[in-house]
């Protein structure tokens, strides 16, 4: 995997931006040198929790 380094990139007509990732072979890769970078496959981000339900307000009380 490669992560793009420059601002716009266009690889095989496809746009991608700083911060994306390529899935290129190093050959494929050599042609774009110093614009992009190796590095590691992305790991999974975590699910985020579940947040809890809002607290119900008691009702008040009427006066009468």
């Amino acid at each position: 995997m490669y992560k793009v380094t420059i601002s716009t990139l266009f690889i095989d007509g496809k746009k991608h931006v700083r911060g994306d990732m390529v899935d290129l072979t190093p050959e494929q890769a050599a042609a774009y040198s110093n614009n992009l970078e190796l590095c590691e496959a992305p790991k999974p981000k975590a699910k985020p929790k579940a947040k809890a339900a809002p607290r119900k307000k008691k009702a008040a009380k009427s006066e009468g």
